[in-house]
């Protein structure tokens, strides 16, 4: 894996941060799953991006 200096990292996260806001700002996501390790079956979660 290639390893980033600090200002590569810090330009990457700051690009990441704007195309995530663009993108998923406002937005609300339910993920539905199966655990088997909880033996409960089917369980969800929601996720929920806020905007500014």
């Amino acid at each position: 894996m290639k390893k980033f200096t600090r200002d590569e990292t810090v330009k990457i996260l700051h690009e990441s941060s704007i195309a995530y806001r663009e993108k998923l700002a406002g937005r609300v996501f339910a993920v539905i799953y199966q655990d088997s390790s909880a033996g409960a079956g089917t369980e969800w979660k929601q996720i929920v991006f806020f905007g500014e």
